[in-house]
């Protein structure tokens, strides 16, 4: 096989746009795969297949449902590592019971968590098969 001879572009084309096509040309080059513009927009002019990022709603809405599981996760799980520091550092066996009631109730809220979580990616794993 023969190895690709390095052509130099010697020639300059210069066009105006409006700002409004700018940005729409800006815009469906934001969704090619190209990392220059310029090669973008020669492949447009010389009609050159353009090849686009395709998303996938299904995958998009479990992101922003996993995101925001991982935050709440997060969340729960601060409080847990309070309720657990505060076990530690108490000696008044009133203060314990109280702690051991909000240690339960952090306890009942990662298991709902979780159940959350299964549940979900059970709904998620239905709608793929599915297709």
């Amino acid at each position: 096989m023969e190895p690709k001879k390095h052509s130099v572009r010697s020639k300059n084309m210069q066009i105006r746009l409006l700002p409004e096509e700018y940005e729409k040309l800006q815009t469906k080059f934001s969704t090619s795969i190209h990392h220059a513009f310029s090669q973008y927009v020669r492949d447009m002019l010389l009609q050159e297949p353009i090849t686009v990022y395709s998303r996938n709603k299904s995958l998009d809405e479990f992101l922003s449902v996993a995101i925001a599981l991982k935050n709440e996760l997060n969340a729960i799980g601060k409080d847990f590592n309070q309720a657990v520091k505060r076990l530690e550092i108490l000696q008044d066996s009133d203060d314990l019971s109280d702690s051991l009631q909000y240690y339960q109730a952090a306890q009942f809220s990662v298991q709902q968590k979780i159940e959350d979580i299964k549940s979900t990616l059970i709904k998620f794993h239905q709608s793929w098969s599915q297709k």
